[in-house]
């Protein structure tokens, strides 16, 4: 019994560790490799790590919600919702 007590501790002492690196990652929206939680850019493709933004039909970046221009392309966005 002592073994197994000793077995499962150290699988739950792996697991929390395991875990709390995993929430120190987050992935890269336009190339999806691991970077840190805190990055801003991404040093493997070089794009601003922007959360809730949205990715350019052009270039297929992401970028700001609220973009009228992709700042990497220069492609005009239209507003789909005033289209029709």
């Amino acid at each position: 019994m002592g073994f197994l007590k000793k077995f499962l501790g150290n699988v739950t002492d792996d697991f929390k560790e395991k875990l709390e690196e995993v929430q120190r990652v987050k992935h890269c929206p336009n190339c999806d490799n691991t970077i840190p939680q805190e990055a801003d850019i991404c040093p493997y493709c070089g794009s601003r790590c922007i959360n809730n933004g949205k990715k350019c039909p052009n270039c297929n970046y992401t970028i700001p919600q609220e973009a009228d221009i992709c700042p990497y392309c220069a492609y005009i966005l239209k507003d789909e919702t005033n289209e029709k």
